[in-house]
């Protein structure tokens, strides 16, 4: 019985030490980057924060391109923070509206460090934001674009030969017409 119980409680640490290596770092060494982005084909120059060789892009500023520069709706976006709940709102399919007051924000060249974010993501459809993660700097939260990209129900590439990250609004990837849904 001391075995069975040895067993049970070895296959359940090794369980939780698997979880949290896969768990993301707390704190992280954020480097400023400018990265080319092609949205349905309109390029811009977007800050960014390279953070263990992945780029991180603040939320507003993702909203605002993407409502700048996708034509279908369907992918556009708005943001909100409720600081007494701590959680960020992704309201799907309004247009982004930037925060009356608010300055533009400028990476600059230094290297910082960015903290894993504590707020919970509230999306308004089905996409389950459980696992997307971002980093707080400077007060402001950075995410992988391919991530957000999921939320959007948009596609995301690396074009290795011109280094940019192609993204592109299709209606191919939900079907035309299709509501938002669990493929």
């Amino acid at each position: 019985m001391k075995r069975f119980f040895a067993m049970v409680l070895a296959m359940c640490m090794m369980g939780t030490t698997t979880y949290a290596a896969e768990l993301p770092a707390k704190y992280v060494t954020a480097k400023p980057a400018v990265q080319e982005v092609t949205l349905d084909g309109h390029s811009e120059m977007m800050q960014c924060y390279n953070i263990n060789g992945y780029n991180y892009f603040r939320l507003r500023d993702v909203a605002q391109v993407v409502t700048e520069h996708i034509a279908d709706p369907y992918h556009h976006f708005n943001v909100g923070y409720n600081k007494e709940r701590n959680f960020v709102s992704i309201d799907m399919q309004e247009e982004y509206v930037p925060v009356e007051g608010s300055k533009t924000y400028v990476i600059g060249t230094e290297e910082k460090q960015g903290v894993l974010s504590d707020s919970q993501i509230f999306v308004t459809s089905w996409y389950d934001a459980q696992g997307m993660y971002g980093y707080v700097i400077d007060g402001y939260t950075f995410y992988k674009l391919r991530e957000l990209a999921k939320v959007l129900e948009m596609d995301v590439n690396w074009n290795e030969e011109a280094k940019t990250i192609e993204v592109a609004s299709s209606t191919a990837t939900r079907g035309e017409g299709a509501p938002r849904g669990i493929d």
